[in-house]
């Protein structure tokens, strides 16, 4: 499938998308009507930040990046989803060590029809990496969470904690984890991608 240059219509930078979430937390400190996504968005910074300074690279992930054809990485997602603010500081750092790799990020409320493409099991959720060649066909899709952290999610729905609380175990895991299993699986598919790509240039 190639994805339709109509829908990959003004992208954000990882820096830019970073920015966006401090600059509403200055604009609304104090702003009461705000509060709950105030603090959806001062949680992930927090998250997105602790990623940032402790992520270390898989070595198989880390060898690939520099043997990879020219990619894009679209990240779809949004200020309030906890999960991107544990996957999307992994694609930033990713693409800062590939000289091969582009990430772009969209919103998914300002981008529908980009979202539709990739529903997961005909829900709009997020985060969602495609992985396109630069003329926009679509390599591959991933997310939008681990398979173990989506294991803990399916279970965590049957239990009787507060929604709070489901969302403080999801985030623990997602430390006890330490990205492992974000750059595990990121690595599969990148390593599909390159033996595709390989096999047709050959």
């Amino acid at each position: 499938m190639k994805i339709p240059q109509e829908m990959l219509i003004q992208p954000i930078d990882f820096d830019t998308y970073n920015q966006m979430h401090r600059s509403f937390i200055e604009q609304h400190l104090h702003d009461t009507s705000q509060v709950k996504h105030f603090h959806y968005i001062q949680d992930n910074l927090v998250r997105t930040e602790w990623v940032l300074r402790n992520m270390h690279f898989d070595k198989k992930l880390y060898n690939i990046l520099g043997q990879l054809p020219p990619l894009k990485m679209i990240a779809i997602t949004m200020d309030s989803c906890g999960d991107a603010s544990e996957i999307i500081p992994i694609i930033h750092s990713m693409c800062e060590v590939s000289e091969s790799i582009q990430l772009e990020i969209y919103e998914r409320n300002s981008h529908p029809e980009l979202m539709d493409l990739f529903l997961t099991n005909g829900s709009r959720s997020i985060p969602i990496i495609i992985i396109t060649d630069m003329e926009n066909q679509v390599l591959g899709k991933w997310g939008p969470r681990p398979a173990a952290a989506q294991a803990l999610v399916a279970a965590l729905k049957e239990s009787d904690l507060s929604p709070k609380e489901k969302t403080q175990k999801l985030h623990e895991w997602y430390r006890a984890d330490q990205t492992k299993s974000t750059q595990i699986e990121l690595y599969e598919l990148l390593k599909q991608i390159q033996e595709t790509y390989e096999s047709i240039r050959n």
